[in-house]
């Protein structure tokens, strides 16, 4: 069975609310004249979930990545986002991305890298045998057996998370991925420099 380890948060980290960032996200869209779908939401959630997992050993959300037969899914996010919403930020929205800048910053450009995939093209991504969610599918023992497969809503190791998008993990990841993630560090280190 996997396992789901917590990560420490250090103490000026605030994991944000699943639900209320999937709805920024709309919103950032909206206002750049594009929706998304599900399947973006969720792809750009997990993918800013695990760059700052892995560079800043904090978590993005509240919520845990859950394996789910299309791919990674916040299911709180999933059950109360509705797609076409017209979505405003509350005041205590604002105030909670106030006190992440960084993470804000992870997502606006997981927005522009993920807007226009198809939902097959993220499932393909998502399913692919290095996966995160494909090793949580199929989990093996120390030895290298394979054990039996999980079920549905299992967390998806964080372990795994980290390890897609360490840079010094890459030899398995396609170019193309490899590309996002290093446009991510970028600007995770130009926010760096500017103390956003």
């Amino acid at each position: 069975e996997a396992k789901t380890e917590e990560v420490v948060q250090p103490a000026d980290a605030t994991p944000l609310d699943s639900v209320l960032l999937a709805k920024a996200l709309q919103h950032m869209a909206l206002i750049e004249g594009l929706q998304l779908t599900m399947s973006q939401i969720q792809t750009i959630l997990y993918i800013a979930y695990g760059v700052r997992l892995a560079k800043h050993g904090e978590r993005l959300t509240e919520e845990h990545p859950q394996m789910w037969q299309y791919g990674p899914v916040f299911p709180r996010a999933n059950k109360r986002v509705k797609i076409g919403e017209v979505v405003t930020i509350s005041d205590k929205g604002v105030s909670e991305f106030g006190k992440n800048k960084l993470a804000l910053d992870i997502i606006k450009q997981a927005v522009n890298m993920m807007y226009n995939k198809s939902a097959w093209s993220l499932t393909m991504w998502s399913h692919r045998d290095e996966s995160p969610w494909y090793r949580t599918l199929n989990p093996v023992d120390e030895d290298g057996k394979e054990l039996p497969q999980c079920d549905w809503n299992t967390p998806i190791n964080l372990e795994y998370i980290k390890e897609l998008v360490e840079l010094d993990n890459y030899e398995n990841v396609s170019e193309e991925f490899k590309s996002h993630i290093e446009n991510f560090f970028e600007t995770v280190k130009l926010c760096k420099e500017l103390n956003i």
